[in-house]
Protein backbone atom coordinates (compact mmCIF):
# COMPACT_ATOMS: atom_id res chain seq x y z
CA UNK A 1 0.00 0.00 0.00
CA UNK A 2 1.30 3.47 -0.90
CA UNK A 3 2.01 5.81 2.00
CA UNK A 4 0.16 9.08 1.44
CA UNK A 5 0.07 12.37 3.34
CA UNK A 6 -1.11 15.94 2.73
CA UNK A 7 1.43 18.71 3.32
CA UNK A 8 -0.74 21.73 2.58
CA UNK A 9 -3.99 22.91 1.00
CA UNK A 10 -4.57 26.35 -0.50
CA UNK A 11 -7.92 27.66 -1.75
CA UNK A 12 -9.32 30.86 -3.23
CA UNK A 13 -12.85 31.90 -4.16
CA UNK A 14 -14.48 28.77 -2.79
CA UNK A 15 -17.67 29.04 -0.72
CA UNK A 16 -17.01 31.52 2.11
CA UNK A 17 -13.29 31.79 1.27
CA UNK A 18 -13.10 34.81 -1.01
CA UNK A 19 -9.37 35.44 -0.64
CA UNK A 20 -6.49 32.98 -0.73
CA UNK A 21 -6.28 30.88 2.43
CA UNK A 22 -3.84 28.08 3.25
CA UNK A 23 -3.62 25.30 5.82
CA UNK A 24 -0.19 23.83 6.46
CA UNK A 25 0.06 20.34 7.95
CA UNK A 26 3.80 20.46 8.70
CA UNK A 27 5.10 20.45 12.27
CA UNK A 28 6.93 23.52 13.52
CA UNK A 29 10.24 22.50 15.10
CA UNK A 30 9.95 25.10 17.88
CA UNK A 31 7.21 23.01 19.51
CA UNK A 32 9.10 19.70 19.53
CA UNK A 33 10.49 20.21 23.04
CA UNK A 34 7.49 21.85 24.75
CA UNK A 35 6.09 18.51 25.91
CA UNK A 36 7.80 15.24 26.81
CA UNK A 37 5.18 13.47 24.70
CA UNK A 38 6.24 11.60 21.55
CA UNK A 39 3.86 13.09 18.97
CA UNK A 40 4.61 10.48 16.28
CA UNK A 41 5.52 13.10 13.67
CA UNK A 42 5.68 11.66 10.15
CA UNK A 43 9.01 11.65 8.28
CA UNK A 44 9.57 11.30 4.54
CA UNK A 45 12.76 11.07 2.51
CA UNK A 46 11.40 13.73 0.15
CA UNK A 47 11.20 16.28 2.98
CA UNK A 48 14.03 18.19 4.61
CA UNK A 49 15.29 16.44 7.75
CA UNK A 50 13.71 19.14 9.94
CA UNK A 51 10.32 18.88 8.23
CA UNK A 52 7.77 16.44 9.64
CA UNK A 53 4.08 16.01 8.88
CA UNK A 54 1.56 16.31 11.70
CA UNK A 55 -0.47 13.13 12.27
CA UNK A 56 -3.42 15.19 13.57
CA UNK A 57 -4.93 18.55 12.65
CA UNK A 58 -8.01 19.93 14.44
CA UNK A 59 -9.97 22.86 13.00
CA UNK A 60 -12.04 24.98 15.40
CA UNK A 61 -14.47 27.79 14.75
CA UNK A 62 -18.01 29.01 15.26
CA UNK A 63 -20.95 27.57 13.34
CA UNK A 64 -20.84 28.71 9.69
CA UNK A 65 -17.29 30.01 10.17
CA UNK A 66 -15.97 28.09 7.15
CA UNK A 67 -14.54 24.98 8.84
CA UNK A 68 -16.60 22.58 6.75
CA UNK A 69 -16.12 24.69 3.62
CA UNK A 70 -12.37 24.32 3.88
CA UNK A 71 -12.61 20.53 4.11
CA UNK A 72 -15.07 20.50 1.23
CA UNK A 73 -12.61 22.50 -0.88
CA UNK A 74 -9.88 19.89 -0.32
CA UNK A 75 -12.12 17.13 -1.63
CA UNK A 76 -13.86 19.27 -4.29
CA UNK A 77 -11.36 18.42 -7.03
CA UNK A 78 -13.29 15.16 -7.32
CA UNK A 79 -16.13 17.21 -8.82
CA UNK A 80 -13.88 17.80 -11.82
CA UNK A 81 -13.27 14.08 -12.24
CA UNK A 82 -15.28 11.40 -13.93
CA UNK A 83 -16.47 13.84 -16.57
CA UNK A 84 -14.59 12.26 -19.47
CA UNK A 85 -14.68 13.27 -23.09
CA UNK A 86 -18.08 11.64 -23.65
CA UNK A 87 -19.95 13.34 -20.79
CA UNK A 88 -23.04 15.23 -22.00
CA UNK A 89 -22.86 17.94 -19.34
CA UNK A 90 -20.15 20.49 -20.14
CA UNK A 91 -20.87 22.63 -17.08
CA UNK A 92 -18.49 22.36 -14.13
CA UNK A 93 -19.93 22.32 -10.62
CA UNK A 94 -18.60 25.42 -8.88
CA UNK A 95 -19.09 27.07 -5.50
CA UNK A 96 -17.59 30.58 -5.65
CA UNK A 97 -17.93 33.24 -2.97
CA UNK A 98 -21.54 34.40 -3.34
CA UNK A 99 -21.63 37.68 -1.38
CA UNK A 100 -19.68 39.53 -4.06
CA UNK A 101 -20.84 39.66 -7.70
CA UNK A 102 -17.28 40.04 -8.97
CA UNK A 103 -16.20 36.85 -7.17
CA UNK A 104 -19.03 34.91 -8.82
CA UNK A 105 -17.46 35.73 -12.16
CA UNK A 106 -13.91 34.85 -11.06
CA UNK A 107 -12.09 31.51 -11.10
CA UNK A 108 -11.77 29.13 -8.17
CA UNK A 109 -8.26 28.02 -7.21
CA UNK A 110 -7.39 24.76 -5.43
CA UNK A 111 -3.78 23.83 -4.70
CA UNK A 112 -2.70 20.62 -2.95
CA UNK A 113 0.80 19.59 -1.91
CA UNK A 114 1.07 15.95 -0.91
CA UNK A 115 3.33 12.91 -0.73
CA UNK A 116 2.83 9.52 -2.33
CA UNK A 117 5.50 6.91 -1.61
CA UNK A 118 8.17 9.44 -0.66
CA UNK A 119 7.65 11.59 -3.76
CA UNK A 120 6.40 15.11 -3.09
CA UNK A 121 3.82 16.46 -5.55
CA UNK A 122 2.09 19.77 -6.20
CA UNK A 123 -1.24 19.79 -8.05
CA UNK A 124 -2.86 23.10 -8.96
CA UNK A 125 -6.16 23.67 -10.74
CA UNK A 126 -8.00 26.90 -11.54
CA UNK A 127 -11.48 26.70 -13.02
CA UNK A 128 -14.89 28.27 -13.51
CA UNK A 129 -18.29 26.92 -14.52
CA UNK A 130 -17.34 26.43 -18.18
CA UNK A 131 -13.65 25.54 -18.36
CA UNK A 132 -10.47 24.56 -16.58
CA UNK A 133 -8.37 27.68 -16.99
CA UNK A 134 -5.10 26.34 -15.59
CA UNK A 135 -3.78 22.99 -14.37
CA UNK A 136 -0.33 21.92 -13.26
CA UNK A 137 1.37 18.84 -11.83
CA UNK A 138 4.91 19.07 -10.44
CA UNK A 139 7.27 17.26 -8.11
CA UNK A 140 9.38 19.07 -5.53
CA UNK A 141 12.72 18.16 -3.98
CA UNK A 142 14.05 18.89 -0.49
CA UNK A 143 15.18 22.35 -1.60
CA UNK A 144 11.67 23.14 -2.89
CA UNK A 145 12.90 23.15 -6.48
CA UNK A 146 10.01 22.34 -8.79
CA UNK A 147 10.08 19.91 -11.71
CA UNK A 148 7.00 20.33 -13.88
CA UNK A 149 5.35 17.23 -15.34
CA UNK A 150 2.89 19.32 -17.31
CA UNK A 151 1.22 22.72 -17.57
CA UNK A 152 -2.23 23.05 -19.05
CA UNK A 153 -3.81 26.35 -20.08
CA UNK A 154 -6.96 27.42 -21.88
CA UNK A 155 -6.57 29.50 -25.01
CA UNK A 156 -9.60 30.62 -27.01
CA UNK A 157 -11.74 27.92 -25.43
CA UNK A 158 -9.32 25.09 -26.29
CA UNK A 159 -6.87 23.44 -23.88
CA UNK A 160 -3.14 23.56 -24.61
CA UNK A 161 -0.65 21.28 -22.90
CA UNK A 162 3.07 21.58 -22.31
CA UNK A 163 4.79 18.57 -20.76
CA UNK A 164 8.22 17.15 -20.05
CA UNK A 165 8.44 13.94 -22.09
CA UNK A 166 11.27 12.45 -20.03
CA UNK A 167 9.69 13.28 -16.68
CA UNK A 168 6.06 12.50 -17.45
CA UNK A 169 6.13 9.52 -19.79
CA UNK A 170 7.02 6.04 -18.55
CA UNK A 171 8.94 3.68 -20.85
CA UNK A 172 5.85 1.77 -21.95
CA UNK A 173 4.08 4.97 -22.90
CA UNK A 174 7.08 6.30 -24.84
CA UNK A 175 6.76 3.31 -27.17
CA UNK A 176 3.40 4.69 -28.33
CA UNK A 177 5.16 7.71 -29.80
CA UNK A 178 3.29 10.76 -31.02
CA UNK A 179 0.00 8.86 -31.25
CA UNK A 180 0.17 8.22 -27.52
CA UNK A 181 1.07 11.82 -26.73
CA UNK A 182 -2.03 13.05 -28.56
CA UNK A 183 -4.17 11.04 -26.13
CA UNK A 184 -2.83 13.12 -23.25
CA UNK A 185 -4.37 16.37 -24.47
CA UNK A 186 -8.01 16.81 -23.41
CA UNK A 187 -10.31 17.55 -26.33
CA UNK A 188 -12.64 19.61 -24.15
CA UNK A 189 -11.86 22.61 -21.99
CA UNK A 190 -13.96 21.29 -19.08
CA UNK A 191 -12.01 18.01 -18.71
CA UNK A 192 -8.88 17.66 -16.58
CA UNK A 193 -5.66 16.83 -18.39
CA UNK A 194 -5.00 14.52 -15.43
CA UNK A 195 -8.13 12.57 -16.33
CA UNK A 196 -7.16 12.29 -20.01
CA UNK A 197 -3.72 11.05 -19.00
CA UNK A 198 -5.12 8.57 -16.50
CA UNK A 199 -7.57 7.25 -19.11
CA UNK A 200 -4.61 6.80 -21.46
CA UNK A 201 -2.97 4.55 -18.81
CA UNK A 202 -0.12 6.91 -18.01
CA UNK A 203 1.22 5.52 -14.72
CA UNK A 204 2.11 8.75 -12.93
CA UNK A 205 -1.25 10.30 -13.86
CA UNK A 206 -3.18 7.25 -12.65
CA UNK A 207 -1.35 7.40 -9.32
CA UNK A 208 -2.21 11.08 -8.76
CA UNK A 209 -5.74 10.68 -10.12
CA UNK A 210 -6.48 7.79 -7.74
CA UNK A 211 -5.03 9.70 -4.79
CA UNK A 212 -7.24 12.74 -5.39
CA UNK A 213 -10.26 10.55 -6.10
CA UNK A 214 -9.90 8.99 -2.64
CA UNK A 215 -9.81 12.37 -0.86
CA UNK A 216 -13.26 12.55 0.65
CA UNK A 217 -14.94 13.84 3.76
CA UNK A 218 -15.90 10.83 5.83
CA UNK A 219 -19.48 10.66 7.02
CA UNK A 220 -20.32 6.94 7.01
CA UNK A 221 -17.46 5.04 8.64
CA UNK A 222 -18.97 1.60 8.11
CA UNK A 223 -16.37 -0.67 6.53
CA UNK A 224 -17.82 -3.91 5.13
CA UNK A 225 -14.36 -5.31 4.35
CA UNK A 226 -13.26 -4.93 7.97
CA UNK A 227 -16.50 -6.50 9.23
CA UNK A 228 -15.76 -9.58 7.14
CA UNK A 229 -12.19 -9.68 8.47
CA UNK A 230 -13.39 -9.45 12.07
CA UNK A 231 -15.84 -12.26 11.38
CA UNK A 232 -13.17 -14.55 9.89
CA UNK A 233 -9.95 -13.49 11.63
CA UNK A 234 -9.66 -13.90 15.41
CA UNK A 235 -6.49 -11.79 15.61
CA UNK A 236 -8.18 -8.76 14.05
CA UNK A 237 -11.26 -9.37 16.17
CA UNK A 238 -9.08 -9.37 19.33
CA UNK A 239 -7.49 -6.07 18.31
CA UNK A 240 -10.88 -4.39 17.83
CA UNK A 241 -12.15 -5.83 21.11
CA UNK A 242 -9.11 -4.48 22.93
CA UNK A 243 -9.87 -0.97 21.69
CA UNK A 244 -13.54 -1.27 22.65
CA UNK A 245 -12.66 -2.55 26.12
CA UNK A 246 -10.15 0.26 26.64
CA UNK A 247 -12.96 2.72 25.88
CA UNK A 248 -14.95 1.32 28.84
CA UNK A 249 -17.85 0.18 26.68
CA UNK A 250 -18.49 -2.95 28.77
CA UNK A 251 -18.27 -5.08 25.62
CA UNK A 252 -16.70 -8.53 26.03
CA UNK A 253 -17.28 -9.97 22.56
CA UNK A 254 -18.44 -9.14 19.03
CA UNK A 255 -20.69 -11.41 17.01
CA UNK A 256 -20.99 -10.76 13.29
CA UNK A 257 -23.34 -12.59 10.97
CA UNK A 258 -24.38 -12.15 7.38
CA UNK A 259 -28.04 -11.59 6.67
CA UNK A 260 -28.16 -15.00 4.99
CA UNK A 261 -27.35 -16.58 8.39
CA UNK A 262 -30.23 -14.88 10.20
CA UNK A 263 -33.01 -16.92 8.62
CA UNK A 264 -34.90 -14.00 7.07
CA UNK A 265 -37.48 -15.32 4.59
CA UNK A 266 -40.16 -14.04 2.23
CA UNK A 267 -42.97 -14.95 4.64
CA UNK A 268 -41.87 -12.28 7.14
CA UNK A 269 -42.40 -9.49 4.64
CA UNK A 270 -45.85 -7.89 4.01
CA UNK A 271 -48.18 -10.19 2.06
CA UNK A 272 -49.18 -7.47 -0.40
CA UNK A 273 -45.57 -6.71 -1.33
CA UNK A 274 -44.71 -7.82 -4.91
CA UNK A 275 -42.70 -11.06 -4.95
CA UNK A 276 -39.97 -9.50 -7.11
CA UNK A 277 -39.45 -6.72 -4.55
CA UNK A 278 -39.42 -9.25 -1.69
CA UNK A 279 -36.74 -11.30 -3.42
CA UNK A 280 -34.63 -8.20 -4.06
CA UNK A 281 -34.88 -7.14 -0.39
CA UNK A 282 -33.94 -10.62 0.82
CA UNK A 283 -30.98 -10.69 -1.56
CA UNK A 284 -29.73 -7.29 -0.34
CA UNK A 285 -30.16 -8.22 3.32
CA UNK A 286 -28.44 -11.56 2.83
CA UNK A 287 -25.24 -9.77 1.75
CA UNK A 288 -25.26 -7.28 4.64
CA UNK A 289 -23.33 -7.78 7.86
CA UNK A 290 -25.12 -7.54 11.20
CA UNK A 291 -23.18 -6.74 14.35
CA UNK A 292 -24.05 -7.59 17.97
CA UNK A 293 -21.91 -6.35 20.84
CA UNK A 294 -21.94 -8.93 23.61
CA UNK A 295 -22.00 -7.81 27.21
CA UNK A 296 -21.43 -10.23 30.08
CA UNK A 297 -24.09 -12.97 30.21
CA UNK A 298 -25.55 -12.28 26.75
CA UNK A 299 -25.69 -14.41 23.62
CA UNK A 300 -26.47 -13.78 19.96
CA UNK A 301 -29.89 -15.21 19.17
CA UNK A 302 -30.36 -13.70 15.74
CA UNK A 303 -32.09 -10.40 16.45
CA UNK A 304 -29.89 -7.33 16.19
CA UNK A 305 -30.52 -5.05 19.20
CA UNK A 306 -29.82 -1.33 19.14
CA UNK A 307 -26.49 -0.35 20.71
CA UNK A 308 -25.88 3.21 21.89
CA UNK A 309 -25.12 5.73 19.15
CA UNK A 310 -21.76 6.45 20.79
CA UNK A 311 -20.67 2.79 20.79
CA UNK A 312 -21.83 2.35 17.19
CA UNK A 313 -19.97 5.50 16.14
CA UNK A 314 -16.76 4.50 17.91
CA UNK A 315 -16.90 0.96 16.50
CA UNK A 316 -17.42 2.23 12.96
CA UNK A 317 -14.56 4.73 13.31
CA UNK A 318 -12.31 1.87 14.45
CA UNK A 319 -13.31 -0.15 11.38
CA UNK A 320 -12.04 2.67 9.16
CA UNK A 321 -8.88 3.76 10.96
CA UNK A 322 -7.36 0.44 12.07
CA UNK A 323 -6.40 -0.67 8.52
CA UNK A 324 -4.78 2.74 7.97
CA UNK A 325 -2.51 2.22 10.98
CA UNK A 326 -1.02 -0.68 9.01
CA UNK A 327 -1.25 0.61 5.42
CA UNK A 328 -1.46 4.41 5.84
CA UNK A 329 -4.20 6.80 4.77
CA UNK A 330 -5.73 10.25 5.16
CA UNK A 331 -8.94 10.76 7.13
CA UNK A 332 -10.85 14.01 6.62
CA UNK A 333 -13.75 14.15 9.07
CA UNK A 334 -16.33 16.89 9.53
CA UNK A 335 -17.45 17.09 13.17
CA UNK A 336 -15.55 14.15 14.63
CA UNK A 337 -17.53 14.43 17.87
CA UNK A 338 -20.80 13.36 16.23
CA UNK A 339 -22.31 10.82 18.69
CA UNK A 340 -18.93 10.38 20.44
CA UNK A 341 -18.19 11.10 24.09
CA UNK A 342 -15.34 13.64 24.52
CA UNK A 343 -13.10 10.95 26.07
CA UNK A 344 -13.57 8.72 23.02
CA UNK A 345 -12.61 11.60 20.72
CA UNK A 346 -9.46 12.08 22.79
CA UNK A 347 -8.69 8.38 22.43
CA UNK A 348 -9.07 8.54 18.63
CA UNK A 349 -6.62 11.47 18.58
CA UNK A 350 -4.24 9.57 20.88
CA UNK A 351 -4.28 6.57 18.52
CA UNK A 352 -2.93 8.70 15.67
CA UNK A 353 -0.25 10.12 17.99
CA UNK A 354 0.86 6.64 19.11
CA UNK A 355 3.93 5.44 17.22
CA UNK A 356 3.39 1.80 18.22
CA UNK A 357 -0.17 1.84 16.84
CA UNK A 358 -0.05 4.31 13.94
CA UNK A 359 2.99 2.66 12.35
CA UNK A 360 2.22 3.71 8.77
CA UNK A 361 1.87 7.46 9.37
CA UNK A 362 -1.90 7.75 8.89
CA UNK A 363 -3.16 11.33 9.04
CA UNK A 364 -6.33 12.72 10.68
CA UNK A 365 -7.75 16.13 9.72
CA UNK A 366 -11.04 17.06 11.38
CA UNK A 367 -13.35 19.87 12.43
CA UNK A 368 -14.72 20.00 15.94
CA UNK A 369 -16.40 22.09 18.62
CA UNK A 370 -14.97 19.89 21.38
CA UNK A 371 -12.90 22.32 23.44
CA UNK A 372 -11.66 19.60 25.82
CA UNK A 373 -9.02 18.73 23.20
CA UNK A 374 -7.54 22.22 23.55
CA UNK A 375 -4.86 21.00 25.89
CA UNK A 376 -1.14 21.13 25.07
CA UNK A 377 -0.78 17.52 26.27
CA UNK A 378 -3.43 16.38 23.76
CA UNK A 379 -2.75 18.61 20.73
CA UNK A 380 0.36 20.53 19.76
CA UNK A 381 -0.14 24.22 19.07
CA UNK A 382 0.66 23.69 15.38
CA UNK A 383 -2.03 20.97 15.21
CA UNK A 384 -4.74 23.52 16.04
CA UNK A 385 -6.26 25.64 13.26
CA UNK A 386 -9.02 28.22 13.54
CA UNK A 387 -11.61 29.19 10.93
CA UNK A 388 -13.13 32.62 11.38
CA UNK A 389 -15.72 34.53 9.38
CA UNK A 390 -15.44 38.31 9.27
CA UNK A 391 -18.42 40.69 9.33
CA UNK A 392 -18.36 40.86 5.51
CA UNK A 393 -18.97 37.09 5.30
CA UNK A 394 -15.44 36.10 4.22
CA UNK A 395 -13.68 33.23 5.97
CA UNK A 396 -10.02 32.79 6.76
CA UNK A 397 -8.07 29.96 8.33
CA UNK A 398 -5.08 30.42 10.60
CA UNK A 399 -3.01 28.32 13.05
CA UNK A 400 -2.84 28.88 16.79
CA UNK A 401 0.95 28.95 16.36
CA UNK A 402 0.58 32.20 14.38
CA UNK A 403 -0.57 34.04 17.50
CA UNK A 404 2.01 35.65 19.77
CA UNK A 405 2.35 35.52 23.54
CA UNK A 406 1.03 32.00 24.16
CA UNK A 407 2.81 30.30 27.06
CA UNK A 408 3.65 26.60 27.29
CA UNK A 409 1.51 26.38 30.44
CA UNK A 410 -1.43 28.34 29.01
CA UNK A 411 -4.96 27.00 29.43
CA UNK A 412 -5.93 26.86 25.76
CA UNK A 413 -9.52 25.74 26.34
CA UNK A 414 -10.27 28.51 28.83
CA UNK A 415 -8.73 31.24 26.69
CA UNK A 416 -10.38 30.00 23.48
CA UNK A 417 -13.81 30.16 25.13
CA UNK A 418 -12.96 33.68 26.33
CA UNK A 419 -12.28 34.64 22.71
CA UNK A 420 -8.55 35.26 23.05
CA UNK A 421 -7.74 33.38 19.82
CA UNK A 422 -10.78 34.48 17.81
CA UNK A 423 -12.90 31.98 15.85
CA UNK A 424 -15.81 32.14 18.32
CA UNK A 425 -19.41 33.22 17.63
CA UNK A 426 -20.35 36.91 17.57
CA UNK A 427 -23.02 36.79 20.28
CA UNK A 428 -25.48 39.58 20.94
CA UNK A 429 -26.14 40.97 24.40
CA UNK A 430 -28.74 38.86 26.21
CA UNK A 431 -30.19 42.08 27.71
CA UNK A 432 -31.20 43.10 24.20
CA UNK A 433 -33.02 39.78 23.80
CA UNK A 434 -34.83 40.38 27.11
CA UNK A 435 -36.16 43.68 25.73
CA UNK A 436 -37.59 41.86 22.71
CA UNK A 437 -39.52 39.47 24.94
CA UNK A 438 -40.89 42.35 27.01
CA UNK A 439 -42.48 43.71 23.85
CA UNK A 440 -44.17 40.39 23.00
Amino acid sequence: MEQVNIISAKIKNFASFKDESEALFLAESKYHSISNKDWNLISHNSLDDDDKILPVTAIYGANASGKSNFLEAISSIKNLMGRGEKADNHNIKTNPFTLDKKSQEKNTLIELEFIIDNTRYLFVVEYNSTEIVFEKLSSLNKDNNENSYYNRKAENGSPTLEFDTDLLLDNEFKKKGINGEILLIPKRSDVLALESMSSADLLIAKKIYNFIKELKILVDFKNETMLEKIKNNNKIKSQVLSFLKSADTGIVDIKIKKGSELGIDLLKLPKNMPTELKERIIKDISEDFFVKFIHSGEDFSGAVPKESDGTDAYFNILLSILPAFIDGGIFIVDELERSLHPMLIKQVVDLFHNKKINKAGAQLIFTTHNTSLLNQDILRRDEILFAEKDFDGTSRIYPLSELNGIRASEDLEKNYIKGKYGAVPFLGNIKDLEKLFKEV
